[in-house]
């Protein structure tokens, strides 16, 4: 109601120009290179570590002390860490940050037909387990 409708033209507009590309390529806003958000809603962040499934965002404490130990939030697969920031009065990265927490999060790629064959093994070593290596290496070099 507050575009009076504009964001469902824009919706329907991306719709029909990715039904005009190829079929076994990523909606727009999903594509691999599409570059994901950096300054999230209420806190910025940075990518830390990628690979083919996850990229590892990190944001940074706001206060003079801070945590020696990071916080590392790994979302459903189903579900975006953006539900994490979605609003000042309520975005959780924002409150941790500003208690004094470095807050890693894992964001799971769209799965393609490159990753069909992924298994859950997979994800866990490569993706919860890199994500633990690459928050250890940036917690040394603090």
């Amino acid at each position: 109601m507050q575009s009076n409708g504009e964001n469902l033209v824009k919706g329907l507009n991306n719709l029909l120009e990715d039904m005009d590309k190829e079929t076994d390529k990523f909606p727009s806003a999903n594509r691999p290179t599409h570059s994901r958000r950096r300054e999230h809603r209420h806190c910025a962040g940075k990518v830390v570590f990628r690979n083919a499934l996850i990229e590892l965002l990190q944001f940074n404490p706001t206060t003079e002390q801070v945590y020696e130990k990071p916080l590392l939030i790994f979302p459903p697969w189903i579900n975006k860490f953006y539900i994490l920031d979605l609003k000042p009065e309520n975005s959780f990265i924002r409150w941790a940050v500003n208690q004094g927490y470095t807050v890693f999060i894992a964001s799971w790629v769209n799965p393609d037909r490159k990753l069909a064959q992924k298994t859950f093994e997979d994800y866990m070593r490569d993706g919860i387990f890199e994500a633990l290596n690459a928050v250890e290496a940036a917690n040394r070099h603090r």
